[in-house]
């Protein structure tokens, strides 16, 4: 059984499940799961089901969770004599909550969140009894049907101008609609009588949704080496220079500090709302809703007043600064440097850069507006590092 349903899924995209039919109690449903509802499943972990997932229960509770994983108390074994095979369509959504959820990561879940052909249900599930048959022997009983395959025919309109307006490449008519039906796609002329198509995708190309993706699936198989180089319209006859007076000031108060031993660093954005708090930046606006973990739940930015006096935030490099780590490493004392970016009140970024330094025991600050750097020293603090920006 296990061989059949794998080579079902690999080979035609089909995840199936097979229950040992003497365990089944009474018939299966396809319902909600209840509060309180648990499942043993397939990999030895008992889980607790809420509302939100789709069940697939009999008169004893729970047997499978629809499109993620089945139970093992109706799993089969060796001493099973009869089976119940199911082959179902189920919403990707929904199954894909469901395995992020109960942290379940299966082939069924792969597929079924990514979508499968909705028209090939019936001819999955024959395929499989076929095979069981030819492999095990027995008998096939009539197909119990529940619910109704959904509504996938839809048609777009593949206008010639179109593949050159979008894909840059004009491809005849002929040829579009050669490649198109290469592909399973159903075609016919559109009633504009202006070399337009009428394209309607097949059952297992949930993917195409618009004439942008037919113009894609035409360019594809042509090749995209077949579209021409165009060049871009130049604005004026003297190109500008790569590097503007604004980035080469900032170049050169960043090779400054290089020369000065200063390793240029990129450090973490994100740091621990505990260490945020230390240098004020441990507001609800720099909170991470979703953090990773908690010592990356908030943003590393530290308050300030501008020389006009209003409120703005920059990059501060103490909190993320990687020296104890270095140290700890035998590394020695070290020395970086980073562009944090100045915010205002509306945390939006201003035009205005400041190059930051630290060093253990001692620390450097550099203003790109004139290019100028500023050495400072100052008594190692607590930690062993100082800093100024």
């Amino acid at each position: 059984m296990v061989d059949i349903t794998n080579f079902l899924t690999f080979d035609v995209n089909r995840p199936l499940h097979v229950f040992d039919a003497a365990k089944i109690r009474g018939d299966l449903t396809v319902r909600f799961a209840r509060p309180g509802e648990k499942l043993l499943a397939l990999n030895g972990r008992e889980y607790e089901l809420d509302p939100e997932i789709t069940a697939i229960a009999d008169e004893n509770g729970v047997q499978s969770l629809g499109g993620v994983i089945g139970g093992e108390p109706t799993g089969c074994t060796e001493a099973t004599t009869e089976v119940f095979v199911e082959a179902a369509l189920f919403d990707p959504i929904r199954t894909a909550a469901t395995g992020r959820r109960l942290e379940i990561i299966s082939d069924a879940r792969y597929r079924f969140e990514r979508g499968v052909d909705p028209a090939f249900v019936g001819p999955g599930l024959e395929i499989a009894t076929r095979l069981i048959l030819e492999l095990c022997g027995g008998e096939a009983s009539d197909i119990v049907v529940a619910g109704a395959e959904p509504d996938w025919h839809r048609e777009y309109r593949l206008r010639p101008e179109r593949l050159a307006g979008l894909g840059g490449l004009h491809v005849p008519p002929d040829e579009s609609r050669q490649i198109l039906e290469a592909l399973g796609c159903s075609i016919s002329e559109a009633a504009e009588h202006d070399g337009s198509l009428r394209v309607e995708p097949p059952s297992w190309r949930g993917d195409i949704v618009g004439e942008a993706d037919l113009v894609e699936e035409v360019l594809r198989v042509k090749g995209y080496d077949e579209i021409p180089a165009v060049p871009l319209p130049r604005e004026t006859v003297i190109s500008r220079p790569a590097i503007d007076a604004r980035r080469g000031r900032a170049e050169l108060v960043r090779r400054t500090l290089v020369t000065r031993g200063l390793t240029e660093a990129v450090t973490f954005s994100f740091i621990s709302s505990r260490v945020a708090e230390l240098f004020g930046g441990d507001k609800p606006e720099l909170r991470l809703v979703n953090p990773i973990s908690a010592i990356y739940a908030a943003v590393s930015l530290w308050s300030s007043e501008s020389r006009s006096g209003a409120p703005q935030t920059r990059g501060h490099p103490l909190p993320s600064f990687p020296g104890r780590r270095a140290e700890a490493r035998g590394d020695g004392p070290l020395a970086a440097q980073q562009p944090p970016a100045v915010r205002g009140p509306d945390h939006r970024p201003r035009e205005r850069i400041l190059q930051s330094g630290v060093e253990q025991a001692s620390a450097c600050h550099a203003d790109n507006r004139a290019g100028i750097l500023r050495p400072r020293t100052s008594g190692a603090d607590p930690a062993g590092v100082s800093a100024r920006a």
